[in-house]
């Protein structure tokens, strides 16, 4: 992973990072959900807030830098 995107994961809830580290390796939903214990639907949850943080994390990163 590129340094922003570690900075980005960082940023995440430490949950939500892992969710989406792992389904970035190519793990699926379910497999994701049996480590956490959780449904597969929370799964895809965690995956799609995870996605969300990464996207608001890139956001305010091009709002910082294009401020004078």
């Amino acid at each position: 992973y590129s340094i922003d995107f570690q900075q980005a994961l960082h940023s995440l809830p430490p949950r939500q990072a892992k969710a989406l580290k792992l389904f970035l390796e190519g793990y699926s939903h379910e497999e994701i959900a049996l480590d956490f214990g959780i449904t597969t639907g929370a799964s895809k949850t965690l995956v799609y807030r995870a996605k969300m943080g990464i996207e608001k994390f890139y956001q305010n990163e091009i709002t910082m830098n294009s401020s004078p």
